[in-house]
């Protein structure tokens, strides 16, 4: 096999996988996303370690398609509610929220 042959091989095959790379790149997600929607059906906070002002919880978020999620919420403590309860809703109360996301 000549040199110039092996070279139009290789370019051949590069441009089919980018071709396959740019046809799986383009699919349309929403039936995926479609199929794994569901309802919350439960959640769970469990209290972590805090201070004299704020409690560290985990949040387990579950859904009626298996979908499961955690998060770590740091929040003020409300000095007049029982240990281990989030705050009473007394109106909006504005909060600033910062948010990790990750795989």
């Amino acid at each position: 096999m000549s040199r110039g042959r092996r070279w139009l091989i290789v370019i051949i095959g590069v441009a089919v996988v980018k071709g396959a790379a740019v046809v799986w790149l383009l699919r349309d997600p929403v039936p995926h996303f479609r199929a794994r929607h569901g309802t919350l059906v439960e959640t769970r906070v469990e209290p972590l370690t805090g201070s004299a002002s704020f409690a560290n919880e985990r949040v387990v978020l579950r859904s009626s398609s298996g979908l499961r999620g955690e998060l770590l919420l740091r929040r003020p403590i409300d000095p007049a509610a029982p240990a281990g309860t989030l705050p009473a809703p007394q109106g909006p109360i504005r909060r600033p929220v910062f948010l990790i996301l990750g795989g």
